[in-house]
């Protein structure tokens, strides 16, 4: 593929993917979260049906495969709704920043429960991790009340904790 069309097409996914934080804001005017959380699974699951190859074979077993499956769908049925519910309070810039904390929880689950290696390198990037949070929530944010943050907060450890069961 032409490297302008690959640019052109990731600077489209980088934008309608960062969309989505102020349109739930706008969406949370009309609806409450669970109905915000049922819509997306609803206008989702086509798109995920049609992407699922036909002669796809479970890998695992069809039981296993099926756990899974249930397994996911109840964490992103309990991600979003946290989410949707903490973005009620906070603003949208918030929400990402404490929700987009999960690859630096997933790092420090893989060292506490999966035993991974926990290198210096690995440890300098998990601090700066956090103090980079930290300081982008330092500027200038008002946060009306610890509802949100903690709800959001929950979201992250949420998909951080489904990853590490999964990896």
């Amino acid at each position: 593929m032409d490297q302008r069309l690959e640019a052109l097409l990731f600077l489209a996914l980088a934008y309608f993917w960062g969309l989505s934080y102020p349109l739930v804001k706008v969406a949370l005017v009309y609806v409450d979260p669970f109905q915000l959380t049922f819509l997306r699974f609803v206008v989702a699951l086509p798109f995920l049906a049609a992407l699922i190859p036909r002669g796809l074979r479970p890998l695992r077993g069809l039981r296993v495969n099926l756990l899974v499956a249930l397994f996911g769908a109840l964490d992103a049925f309990l991600m979003y709704t946290l989410w949707f519910m903490g973005e009620r309070y906070v603003s949208p810039s918030m929400t990402s920043i404490i929700i987009y904390t999960y690859p630096i929880l997933i790092t420090v689950f893989g060292i506490i429960f999966l035993h991974e290696h926990a290198g210096a390198w690995r440890i300098i990037g998990v601090a700066l991790g956090f103090i980079g949070t930290a300081v982008a929530l330092s500027g200038g944010v008002q946060i009306y009340g610890i509802a949100g943050p903690l709800l959001l907060i929950c979201t992250a450890l949420s998909f951080s904790t489904a990853a590490i069961i999964y990896k």
